[in-house]
């Protein structure tokens, strides 16, 4: 039999269980929740990547229910809600996702895409700095500033950050993929 032999008492003790019998207890529950999220971030991204938007909200708001401060999930659902356009929603996630965690620069990407879909340029360009900022391997920020940039007539940052998203890709792919990943 597989199991956890042991269960949290009611004061919160922790109380040897009868191997013949199966206890679930708060470790259980928390190795079934790691396993969940596991499971239902790839699901997410694949759900995405498939352009199934709707289906990809609920996974992700299920994930959330687990693991409510799941940088991974977080980030997914804003840019599920941006793509149906619940710019509120994805709004409120991002900054659930900013106070998670702070540095994370695909948040504030993110949040650059929801203001230039609003077309709010100045405020998606201080975005997009962030993100760089705090990912300077985000070659859609760097696209993203070249072109607005260019659209306000600011061509030295547009040409900046245009050969900065340049020279991005043309790193091998690997290194650009750990470059974000270190990030």
């Amino acid at each position: 039999m597989i199991g956890i032999f042991a269960a949290e008492g009611p004061n919160g003790n922790w109380i040897p269980g009868d191997p013949n019998e199966l206890y679930w207890g708060s470790a259980a529950f928390l190795i079934i929740a790691v396993v969940f999220v596991m499971k239902g971030v790839p699901a997410i991204k694949a759900a995405m990547k498939a352009g199934r938007f709707d289906e990809a909200e609920h996974l992700a708001d299920a994930v959330l229910e687990t693991a409510p401060d799941n940088t991974d999930a977080l980030y997914m659902a804003a840019a599920t809600a941006r793509h149906l356009d619940r710019t509120d929603k994805a709004f409120a996630l991002l900054d659930r996702l900013k106070r998670a965690a702070p540095d994370y620069g695909r948040a504030f990407q993110e949040e650059g895409h929801l203001y230039r879909k609003l077309a709010r340029p100045e405020e998606a360009i201080a975005a997009y700095m962030l993100a760089v900022r705090w990912n300077p391997a985000l070659v859609a920020s760097w696209n993203a500033l070249s072109d607005l940039n260019t659209q306000l007539g600011r061509t030295v940052e547009a040409q900046e950050a245009a050969a900065q998203a340049q020279r991005l890709q043309q790193l091998p792919r690997e290194l650009l993929a750990v470059t974000n990943h270190i990030h």
